[in-house]
């Protein structure tokens, strides 16, 4: 499951194992990963929030992406929280 952020070079990612990743298209590499307590059915990034979303059977996690995150800062790793869904 992945999803191109507003920066055309940027992609996110969802596994079923619950890890959430950013990828630079450009470098051909990782260069976020956050890890979440859920198998993940899909992932999007809200354009006006700044946020990757993470969605699972137990809701939606939000992760705050902060500028534009290189290999080993751990950007999206700010401001996460659930909110279940019905």
């Amino acid at each position: 499951m992945a999803a191109f952020t507003n920066d055309p070079d940027r992609l996110v990612s969802a596994a079923a194992g619950g890890t959430v990743r950013l990828w630079s298209l450009t470098g051909q590499h990782q260069v976020a990963e956050v890890r979440i307590d859920a198998s993940l059915h899909c992932a999007a990034f809200d354009a006006d929030s700044g946020r990757v979303l993470a969605a699972s059977a137990l809701g939606v996690t939000a992760l705050q992406v902060v500028g534009r995150p290189e290999p080993g800062e751990g950007a999206a790793e700010h401001g996460r929280g659930t909110t279940p869904t019905p």
